[in-house]
């Protein structure tokens, strides 16, 4: 059982063609093989305006921040279906990768130390054992 922390960005288009939702997800996964159990999830929301003269429009474009109300159970998010069905989707899907970048890094980090020790450092350069001077000194 590994907990991971996700985060993904979404932009939602509105009817007028200048202006854009832009939705971040961060949360926290439970992974325990197969099985992905959103256990909190976050969103922050921004107003995107695109040619806009001013850049204070008296706090509408000021970022909220809610916590998201999902299925609790592991059951209950695998039967959810429609809209929250997706995004308990996408959450899964970001959670998953995390964890593979991780894993990935965790087993980066092991070769490197394998291969640290076991490999033939010549920044050491060579030593020869006694019996080997004897004979560098015949030439």
């Amino acid at each position: 059982m590994k907990n991971v922390k996700f985060a993904f960005t979404q932009t939602v288009q509105h009817l007028h063609p200048d202006l854009e939702t832009q939705i971040e997800y961060m949360g926290v996964a439970q992974i325990n093989g197969a099985e992905v159990w959103i256990k909190c999830l976050t969103a922050t929301q921004n107003l995107l305006i695109k040619g806009a003269m001013e850049t204070d429009f008296g706090g509408v474009t000021e970022p909220q921040c809610a916590e998201l109300a999902i299925p609790i159970t592991l059951i209950d998010q695998s039967w959810a279906n429609g809209a929250m069905g997706q995004l308990l989707g996408a959450c899964r899907f970001h959670a998953l990768n995390e964890a593979y970048k991780q894993e990935a890094a965790e087993e980066e980090v092991k070769l490197t130390e394998f291969e640290a020790e076991h490999r033939n450092d010549s920044n050491r350069g060579f030593v020869p054992s006694p019996n080997d001077r004897k004979y560098m000194n015949e030439d």
